[in-house]
């Protein structure tokens, strides 16, 4: 059940925020190319093997690209800005909410990923900066991994929704 409700919820929340993100202020901009990567803004591990890993539905549902326990420490030292520091934060607390599982009988829900600050002992964890463009490292690998927000155009909350997405996988 855990595995469906959080494909089903990942390729919901995907699909939403799937088309370009484009400037709010009209400058027609397209900030998701400006980060690199694959489509822009998709920033694939060292030794990532498309077809031995990639199911069509995303590369983290099995495997080692799975962050452990489905929890990501993040460290967001680099985001100067308080108002944008909140903005990451509620951003990564709707989308852990919207991919949570209901209990039955209860209003609460079962959280299935965790995002919490990064701890002095932890060796993988999301390093949120600012840069050009909006992109992200995909999936759990060694090593610190990269989310990269451009100061004008990308911190919208489905934006960061959308790259944080990238980073589960």
């Amino acid at each position: 059940m855990f595995a469906y409700t959080f494909i089903v919820s990942t390729v919901f929340i995907g699909s939403i925020f799937s088309n370009p993100i484009v400037s709010p202020g009209g400058d027609g901009i397209n900030y998701e190319l400006l980060g690199g990567g694959i489509e822009g803004d998709m920033i694939l591990p060292d030794g990532f093997d498309p077809k031995g890993e990639f199911n069509g539905k995303g590369v983290a549902i099995y495997g080692p690209r799975r962050w452990p326990n489905n929890i990501i420490p993040y460290d967001i030292s680099a985001i100067t800005n308080a108002g944008h520091r909140t903005m990451i934060e509620s951003a990564m607390a709707i989308l852990a909410n919207d991919v949570s599982t209901p209990i039955a009988g209860s209003t609460s829900r079962k959280p299935c990923v965790t995002f919490r600050p990064k701890i002095s002992t932890d060796q993988v964890f999301v390093r949120i900066q600012y840069g050009t463009g909006c992109s992200a490292s995909v999936g759990y690998s060694s090593g610190a991994k990269t989310l990269t927000l451009q100061n004008s155009g990308c911190f919208r909350s489905g934006i960061i929704q959308h790259e944080l997405i990238h980073v589960l996988g």
